[in-house]
């Protein structure tokens, strides 16, 4: 009965036409205000099968392969520092016009070793590293324009990411993926506090251009393909393996997680 309650409660307060990913609780002190929709990638990748899903202020389809490409331009090898500014210029502008100063963005990451069968109807205990099921969910707030700060780039983001609690997830294929939280989600922010709490209900839609772009061959920089391809944020990808790394933790990248008894 009590869950039965909660799950009344929340979809009360949540409740709002043509939204896509909705919030109950807050963050840093505040609601995490709802998006209208969400975009969807399923592919295969060294992980496993990939879901990948993103929300933002506007189109989160078309914004995602603006933001690959911007960011696989701004990683490509560059003869002059000209060049290399106007590429990051470029990346900012992107950034910034995607995700507005004080907007949110939404990044999740479904890893199946077992394969995306396995993610059917599933539920999934955020704190339980023994599944063969890994879940990375992420909410970013920007405060600030991205920019270029000391020869690193600077998104300018206030990260939160899902830590505890129970989703439940319902999926249609490569078509489109529901996530419920009815009980909430405890969020870490980027120092490892606990920093709030949040019942989430997000319903994802597929991208065939978000895809496309994902696996569209380039010659340029190997290690940015295949940070992107196992579900990285394009933006840490460049960074990284600019810098000759790709390995490492940038602002706002998922990191690997651990192999369960089913690593494929």
């Amino acid at each position: 009965m009590r869950h039965l309650l909660s799950v009344a409660l929340f979809a009360a307060s949540v409740s709002s036409v043509g939204c896509a990913a909705r919030f109950s609780g807050e963050l840093d002190g505040a609601p995490v205000p709802p998006f209208s929709s969400a975009a969807l990638a399923t592919f295969e990748s060294s992980r496993g099968g990939l879901m990948q899903g993103l929300a933002l202020p506007g189109d989160p389809c078309a914004d995602a392969v603006d933001i690959i490409t911007a960011s696989r331009a701004f990683v490509a090898p560059v003869s002059t520092a000209a060049d290399f500014n106007e590429r990051s210029d470029a990346l900012a502008a992107t950034l910034n016009r995607v995700q507005p100063e004080d907007q949110w963005r939404l990044a999740v990451n479904v890893i199946a070793n077992i394969g995306l069968e396995a993610v059917n109807d599933a539920i999934v205990d955020l704190d339980n590293t023994d599944t063969d099921i890994f879940v990375q969910l992420q909410l970013c707030k920007s405060d600030g324009e991205a920019t270029m700060r000391d020869g690193f780039f600077d998104e300018r983001q206030d990260c939160y990411q899902a830590v505890d609690g129970d989703i439940e997830f319902t999926r249609d294929g490569t078509s489109s993926l529901r996530l419920l939280a009815s009980e909430p989600l405890t969020f870490i922010n980027q120092n490892g506090a606990e920093d709030g709490d949040l019942a989430i209900d997000i319903e994802f839609t597929a991208c065939d251009a978000w895809i496309d772009e994902v696996v569209a061959p380039s010659p340029d920089n190997d290690c940015f393909e295949q940070c992107v391809q196992n579900g990285n944020w394009p933006v840490s990808c460049a960074s990284n393996c600019r810098r000759g790394g790709g390995g490492g933790e940038g602002e706002g990248e998922f990191v690997d997680p651990p192999q369960g008894e089913g690593e494929a």
